[in-house]
């Protein structure tokens, strides 16, 4: 019955850049990089929380065209930080290189057959690949077939809609988590 007092105050600066460059066999090199920094102030009634994100990330790749395949390779590494102030039990700092790969083979003018490869090596959960397989085909003039199958991961972070509207001075801190890992089948046709 009393009145709860919810405040935000947030700083947030954010950029990124994006290159491409023809080589020489007709290849493309790209690279892009980003990095982000947000200060939050918060307040659940008489409860306060100053916390600090810090995200940047760079990738390398390159494309090229063989034959029958178009393909892509490259390399990355992210760097995601997190300061709580009040509650250093939340604190994080998360660094992850990757590779990937990924090639997708013509078969004629009505199918391509995708295979991709993700490995990320995460500094607190391990390595976490992420293949990757579709097939698209074109059965008829303007129709337009897709099958996938995949995986996917996720690492945790303190972060859900639940602590967005409470706090985390209300939870307990993290422990035995492994990270999110999921399978994917999807299938879509359009016209």
């Amino acid at each position: 019955g009393r009145p709860f007092r919810e405040a935000v105050d947030t700083r947030h600066v954010d950029g990124g850049l994006v290159g491409r460059w023809l080589t020489a066999g007709s290849r493309v090199l790209s690279a892009r990089g980003s990095a982000l920094r947000q200060q939050q102030q918060r307040r659940y009634g008489d409860v306060s929380e100053h916390g600090t994100r810090a995200v940047w990330f760079a990738e390398a790749s390159l494309q090229g065209v063989s034959g029958r395949h178009t393909w892509v390779i490259g390399s990355a590494f992210q760097q995601d930080r997190f300061t709580l102030d009040q509650l250093p039990q939340f604190d994080y700092r998360f660094s992850v290189p990757a590779v990937f790969a990924q090639d997708e083979v013509s078969l004629g003018p009505k199918w391509t057959i995708g295979v991709s490869a993700r490995t990320d090596v995460h500094s607190e959960y391990g390595t976490l690949s992420t293949p990757r397989i579709s097939v698209l085909a074109k059965p008829a003039p303007g129709w337009i077939v897709r099958l996938a199958v995949g995986t996917g991961a996720f690492a945790p972070t303190p972060f859900t809609e639940e602590t967005e509207e409470t706090g985390l001075s209300r939870v307990l801190p993290l422990s035995g988590l492994g990270a999110e890992r999921a399978r994917q089948t999807s299938a879509d046709v359009t016209r």
